[in-house]
């Protein structure tokens, strides 16, 4: 749908921006669906444009449950492009998972697309639709609501009927300010820990009432309106700032924090009273003049720091060192290669003697030690199994048939599942010599359509379901996942798909040839391939190898080529020419350096005083100068270590480390609220640990900042600084009583009021 600067057009806008058009479509039977949303009346725009249209486009995508746990992707008919009411056909299904609590089920839709929804029933008339992501960061549209954060649903009649006629699910705050600063952020929190943001699971019903939205208890507490560049407000006429909000009562009134462009910050405080977001509604906050309003923007003290050119030990990226069947991990060998700053290891198990027989349990055992030894020691592993090492023609059969390799996978799934915490991630061996998907007896050789790539994405679908949901399987090259797992080259994950436990997204990237030629022999067949995984590797794991030395792989093609396709990790002993070549270039310790993310502090701004039992601001600018963003799970803590040695963590469950991208600034911002009995010198630091919470305390696996002179090695913890906790007031003010203004200058609970800027329902 076109951007219309409408709050109706606003919702739509939102699928759009994050979908990506698809001109190869694989033709799947399935019935048409024609999707409506109303207009507004005039009445009900008072700040809208005049166009009140809304216009479908090329691309949008719905997810249409049909009977079935698992959504059915509908997109667009062209010849319906630009007009109000839009034909759909089907592009893929879903699993087909047929579920007997959805037998009868009317059909059900939800806007966007989200691969990772799941439809269940939920009484006599009702179904839930779980996995909804709420945006806990929107991005600023002018007089709009950003892309992906307002969703819609949708439920008919019966399943006969294929009118889906779309709700509002969410809610909104509208802030009308005037100055002269210029906005970068806006943060909404309530006062008594509302969920804002986060998982979520939205009910329909087909009884007539209107769908309910439900946060999950890992739901976050906040949500942020990002300006981008920054929006500049006028003197003169008031800016409207626009945030998605599930429907929420603030029991206790709410704060605004607002960020100006010199990361200076200032909290407008609401009453204490009740204030409500209602579905389909807006809270309309009064017109403010910042330059009003009682105290200034709070002055932050600044420091910046520099990134150091030192290689430095983090977990899940960089050279790795190999060890197979033959050559056994110890723990020599994971501490040895730890002081040569190497925290991986590829690991291929050869399973030759059981290419007929189930694996021994004495193979399965050392399996386990292994992984215990990565485990006790602080390293990861890149896991391949293959059932052979030789393409001679005598050695055949190269590998298992398709029944054995699936017994092996779940003979290998209880140790998968216990060690997902060190398995970095899953080549999808198995099949070919080597498990590099080539030379194989009982697969099809060559294969070029979905059709014969059947019996292969049986194998990564069997491991997929034998890893923990947030482990990735690697594939060979980009074809292999096309045929498999997307409609076309063009069809890339984006951000609003990544990371959202579905198999497209949990399925990554291997190059054992890298640079070995134009085609980095045979990894790429063409343009569109390279394009393909330059895009994926955004979001998912590449790394790989090198196979000879030619002139794709001198040191300027190389970088190149690692800061395109996002490498994480790469082999240390193959190819031993190549990497000479690097060394003589002089980039391979900037390889060594860059190889995955590499993070550093550039800018870490506070409040000048740390007073016990008030609120504190911390603002943290983070630099990527790695070739790509941390790709498995990490956690974000601030902690606070006082002068009696008290600690107190402030966890940051709406920071995710993943979208920390190559080559940009991420930004942590958050207000904490200093412990009543904070005394002495506190030390505050940031601490990024693994979040399996068999690696959370093992400082070897949190990340290490690329800042000299901050790293806490016994810890694991990132020091930023310290200050001394100021004596509390001797007559600290009392808290207002409930709908009593708290003195802030800002809107009270009694003229904050429903604004009827819209209500289509």
């Amino acid at each position: 749908m076109k951007k219309y600067i409408s709050i109706i057009a606003s919702f739509v806008t939102i699928f759009t921006g994050c979908q990506s058009e698809v001109t190869d479509i694989v033709t799947i039977n399935g019935p048409e669906f024609q999707a409506t949303v109303e207009s507004f009346e005039d009445a009900t725009r008072t700040s809208m444009t005049t166009d009140r249209n809304i216009i479908w486009s090329k691309g949008d995508l719905l997810a249409v449950f049909q009977g079935r746990a698992m959504a059915d992707k509908y997109r667009l008919t062209d010849q319906t492009a630009g007009t109000g009411q839009g034909k759909f056909s089907i592009v893929s299904q879903g699993d087909n998972d047929s579920s007997s609590e959805l037998d009868g089920a009317p059909n059900i839709a939800f806007y966007p697309f989200m691969e990772s929804l799941v439809c269940s029933s939920s009484g006599a008339s009702s179904y839930s639709i779980s996995n909804v992501n709420i945006p806990a960061v929107q991005s600023y549209v002018s007089d709009s609501f950003g892309n992906g954060s307002f969703q819609m649903a949708a439920v008919t009649g019966d399943v006969t009927d294929h009118s889906l006629r779309f709700k509002n699910v969410m809610g909104a705050m509208k802030l009308q300010l005037t100055g002269s600063e210029t906005i970068r952020s806006i943060r909404i929190e309530g006062k008594n820990s509302e969920k804002l943001s986060g998982s979520a699971t939205i009910t329909v019903h087909t009884d007539g009432r209107t769908p309910s939205i439900a946060m999950s208890e890992t739901s976050s507490t906040s949500v942020i309106l990002d300006c981008g560049n920054g929006v500049k407000l006028s003197q003169r006429t008031s800016t409207s700032f626009i945030i998605a909000l599930p429907p929420v009562r603030f029991s206790k009134g709410f704060k605004v924090t607002i960020t100006n462009s010199d990361n200076i910050s200032k909290v407008i405080q609401t009453s204490v009273g009740t204030n409500e977001v209602l579905r389909s509604s807006i809270l309309v906050m009064p017109g403010i003049d910042l330059s009003t309003v009682t105290g200034e923007f709070e002055e932050l003290v600044h420091t910046t720091l520099t990134e150091s050119d030192r290689d430095i030990a983090n977990p899940e990226r960089g050279f790795y060192y190999a060890r197979s069947t033959t050559y056994p991990l110890s723990k020599t060998h994971v501490q040895a290669a730890r002081l040569q700053n190497v925290t991986i290891f590829h690991i291929g198990y050869l399973i030759t003697d059981y290419i007929e027989s189930y694996i021994a349990d004495s193979f399965l055992q050392r399996i386990r030690t292994e992984m215990q030894i990565l485990r006790d020691n602080g390293a990861k592993c890149i896991l391949r199994f293959s059932y052979k090492d030789s393409a001679d023609e005598e050695d055949k059969p190269w590998d298992a048939t398709p029944e054995w390799v699936d017994r092996h996978i779940q003979q290998l799934k209880p140790i998968l599942q216990e060690y997902g915490d060190v398995i970095m991630c899953f080549q999808a061996g198995f099949v070919g010599v080597w498990g590099e998907w080539y030379y194989t007896s009982n697969f099809i050789s060559s294969p070029s359509t979905p059709q014969e790539h059947s019996l292969r994405k049986n194998v990564v679908d069997a491991m997929l379901d034998a890893l923990p949901s947030d482990r990735m399987v690697a594939l060979r090259t980009p074809a292999f996942k096309r045929m498999m797992y997307a409609e076309s080259y063009t069809d890339t994950l984006t951000i609003a798909t990544a990371y959202n436990g579905s198999a497209r997204a949990r399925i990554s990237c291997f190059n054992d040839c890298f640079g070995a030629s134009s085609s980095d022999y045979g990894t790429f067949s063409g343009e569109e391939t390279r394009e393909y995984w330059k895009k994926e590797t955004r979001y998912v794991l590449m790394g790989g190898e090198t196979c000879g030395v030619s002139s794709y792989c001198t040191c300027s093609a190389s970088l190149k080529d690692m800061e395109d396709y996002h490498w994480s990790y790469l082999n240390n002993d193959y190819h031993k020419d190549v990497i000479a070549g690097w060394e003589n270039g002089g980039c391979l310790d900037e390889i060594k350096r860059r190889l995955g993310y590499r993070l550093s502090l550039t800018d870490i701004y506070h409040s000048r005083s740390l007073t016990p039992g008030e609120n504190f601001n911390i603002v943290l600018k983070i630099k990527n100068t790695g070739f790509a963003a941390p790709m498995n799970g990490r956690a974000v803590e601030l902690i606070m270590m006082d002068g009696n040695g008290r600690k107190t963590v402030w966890e940051c469950p709406d920071i995710d480390p993943r979208y920390w991208f190559a080559g940009e600034t991420a930004t942590i911002d958050k207000t904490v609220k200093i412990p009543a009995d904070a005394t002495g010198e506190c030390t505050l630091y940031l601490n990024l640990p693994d979040p399996k919470t068999t690696l959370h305390d093992n400082p070897l696996f949190s990340i290490r900042l690329a800042n000299d002179g901050i790293w806490m090695e016994e810890e694991g913890y990132n020091k930023l600084f310290s200050l001394p906790a100021a004596e509390e007031s001797d007559n600290p003010e009392p808290e207002p009583e409930s709908g009593e203004d708290s003195g802030s200058a800002s809107a009270t609970g009694e003229n904050l009021i429903h604004g009827s800027e819209f209500n289509p329902w």
